[in-house]
């Protein structure tokens, strides 16, 4: 979802987006890091003008997904959670673009940014 709505806002193809990660849990703990994201192997920050954009409409847009899911259809969407597994999965088994990474979820006891 996250690279989709960046290429949205950008014009391209979410193929053209890399390097972007949520960090946190869930819903509201969610934090895109798009100071890392690019589009085309380009800074996102100099393709999409309007850092205010990112930090508040895709921010709030990462955050409330799972809340607006819940809400339309009454439960949080399995098909979601199905698509993180196999996408976490494919990304541990098939190499990685040069210049790419993944994100994959990792347990910890806590960290400073109160997000975990």
């Amino acid at each position: 979802m996250k690279q989709r709505v960046l290429a949205l806002k950008a014009g391209v193809f979410y193929d053209k987006v890399s390097n972007i990660t949520i960090w946190g849990n869930h819903s509201t703990t969610q934090v895109p890091d798009f100071l890392n994201a690019k589009i085309h192997r380009i800074p996102v920050l100099e393709v999409i003008r309007g850092r205010k954009w990112l930090e508040e409409y895709f921010t709030q847009m990462v955050e409330t997904r799972s809340g607006a899911l819940i809400k339309k259809w009454g439960r949080s969407s399995a098909a979601s959670t199905a698509i993180s597994v196999v996408d976490a999965i494919r990304s541990l088994v098939t190499p990685t673009p040069e210049g790419d990474w993944f994100s994959t979820g990792v347990y910890t006891n806590g960290n400073p940014y109160g997000i975990a």
